[in-house]
């Protein structure tokens, strides 16, 4: 008897025996982490001709929804073992590999009821830093911000902003080169 994602592979056995086969963790048989198959005499053959019966496959389970805000991740679902990449948007960044990107993980091992899995090695996409802010003759001198950050700019007396003539205006940080 071999059933594959479980503890059991090329069990033999005589008639009657019976076999708890016990599947990996994040994978179920049934809904269940563990079924018995019994070897059974074939009805009608040779009395030394004997069979696997109430045998079962161990499928992998889902993870449940992964949600990475400021990505092009929402509500994805996967079984067990499968990789995804997720993609942070324009102007975030990946907290750990600080890049666009990063992989996760579905995993059996990550939780402790072994008919569940997890998603592993997720990360948050963040803000990104924006090249400082420097407005000449205003109140905004070398300030620096984030991703989606709006500054209001106030021009210094006799000035005037060049695009709507207001002495105020705001200036927001895209996270775009």
């Amino acid at each position: 008897l071999s059933v594959d994602h479980s503890d059991t592979s090329g069990y033999v056995a005589v008639t009657t025996d019976t076999v708890l086969v016990t599947c990996d963790a994040g994978y179920a048989a049934s809904g269940a982490v563990s079924f018995t198959a019994t070897c059974a005499a074939v009805v009608g053959a040779d009395p030394n001709d004997s069979e696997w019966i109430d045998v079962d496959s161990c499928q992998p389970v889902s993870c449940g929804a992964l949600t990475v805000d400021h990505s092009d991740t929402s509500g994805y679902t996967a079984a067990t073992d499968t990789t995804v990449v997720v993609t942070c948007d324009a102007g975030y960044a990946s907290s750990l590999a600080n890049g666009e990107f990063f992989t996760a993980t579905c995993s059996g091992t990550a939780n402790a009821d072994p008919a569940m899995s997890s998603w592993i090695d997720v990360e948050t996409c963040e803000p990104v830093s924006c090249d400082l802010l420097s407005v000449a003759h205003s109140d905004t001198t070398s300030h620096s911000g984030v991703t989606d950050v709006t500054r209001v700019v106030r021009c210094d007396a006799g000035y005037a902003s060049s695009v709507s003539s207001s002495v105020t205006f705001t200036a927001t940080c895209s996270g775009l080169d």
